[in-house]
């Protein structure tokens, strides 16, 4: 019996007692998934997975009796979430599919673990442990693990038509997992269904995606689906490839998925916000980082009228991406990054009021003026006061009446 190396997590109190509960008869209800696989190599264990013979009005009904919150969170696929200590766990009725359309899975539930495990998408996610530590492995799934190599459940042409989505988890797994040469049935099924992409929505591409280009094998997973044409399924145009490398180096910790995409794609940025279905905060900087130019400048003055102009979106970022592009920003940016840690943006001091109790009568003179008095201002350097300001405005706007 194999036995996972980090085992710390099953003895938080939280854990210990949902599981008592949900198997006080042994062998009802196992932890799966990616905390096996994690407590195999030893990684920290945060989300927490358990299947279970249980159905889930059983579950349910056990949880209640115990007085722990659990609600139906996807009570169509069998699965409900309980609430016990500020963490969340998913228990799924163990499962066997009836019908796949690429999307969508019509499934009934089983009391087999092997019938559970043959459904899944890779072989290191059909892992199951007990409450004891002890590894169950229908699909030997333990060794791929260890080995870093991410293979399919079966016959992978037939985990990709049950979902579609697999072709993007496959690159994704491979990049926060995978160790070699990546599995060549695999990537072969992947490219043979890649033009299946544009069946899913752009809610879930935009999930999977953001997770692969965040990873730290971003580079060596996006090169594979590059030259498998993969990602040409979903955006046309090249990839920027290196340029993406140097952001990655230049960012260090502080990354970002959506400055990442901004220098990966070359596709026309309303095509990628459309695809991915981008919220509109997401689709504001992304645009931003895409189609903002700046001239050169080592000017500090000039720099910081740039943060006060920008300060709603990120003239940092947009300054990383410009450096991965063209090493002639480098040093901008490095003065912005110094201002940035030793100066606070201002605020102007005027507002429309002000202007009002100077008599200018409401309307769109009040605006025309503040955005002269604020020129004039930022022009400065930032160095007038509200007193100065509303003199500026009696000199310039009132007096020359």
């Amino acid at each position: 019996m194999t036995i996972a190396s980090n085992r710390d997590w099953l003895n938080k109190a939280s854990v210990k007692s949902l599981i008592e509960i949900i198997d006080a008869d042994n062998n009802q209800s196992r932890f799966v998934g990616g905390c096996v696989r994690d407590s195999i190599l030893g990684h920290p264990v945060s989300d927490i997975d358990i299947a279970t013979r249980h159905s889930p009005d059983k579950i349910m009904q056990l949880l209640s009796s115990s007085n722990i919150t659990v609600r139906p969170t996807g009570i169509k696929h069998g699965t409900v979430s309980a609430f016990l200590d500020n963490q969340v766990f998913e228990i799924t009725s163990l499962r066997r599919d009836l019908k796949t359309d690429g999307r969508h899975a019509e499934i009934s539930f089983t009391d087999s673990w092997a019938e559970d495990a043959a459904r899944r998408d890779f072989t290191m996610n059909a892992l199951f442990m007990d409450k004891h530590g002890n590894i169950f492995d229908p699909v030997g799934g333990y060794k791929d693990v260890i080995r870093g190599r991410v293979c399919f459940v079966g016959e992978a042409s037939r985990r990709i038509q049950e979902d579609f989505l697999r072709i993007l988890r496959f690159f994704r797994f491979y990049a926060y997992f995978g160790r070699g040469q990546i599995d060549p049935d695999g990537l072969a099924a992947c490219k043979k269904f890649a033009g299946e992409l544009d069946a899913l929505s752009g809610e879930r591409i935009q999930s999977e995606l953001f997770k692969i280009i965040l990873s730290a094998n971003a580079f060596t997973a996006l090169n594979k689906m590059s030259e498998n044409k993969i990602m040409s399924k979903i955006f046309p145009g090249r990839l920027r490839l290196s340029e993406f490398s140097r952001l990655v180096f230049l960012e260090g910790a502080d990354s970002n998925p959506i400055r990442r995409l901004a220098i990966l794609l070359t596709t026309p940025t309303e095509k990628v916000i459309e695809t991915l279905k981008l919220s509109n905060r997401m689709a504001d900087h992304l645009t931003f980082y895409c189609e903002k130019e700046i001239d050169v400048s080592e000017e500090p003055q000039e720099i910081k009228r740039l943060f006060y102009e920008m300060r709603k979106m990120d003239l940092l970022g947009l300054l990383l991406i410009k450096t991965a592009l063209n090493p002639k920003y480098k040093k901008m940016r490095d003065v912005a990054n110094t201002i940035a840690q030793n100066w606070s943006i201002p605020t102007f001091p005027l507002r429309g009021l002000d202007l009002l109790k100077l008599g200018i009568k409401p309307g769109i003179e009040v605006g025309n003026i503040l955005i002269k008095v604020e020129r004039w201002w930022l022009l400065s350097g930032f160095k007038y006061n509200k007193e100065d300001c509303l003199n500026w405005v009696r000199d310039h706007c009132i007096n020359e009446r």
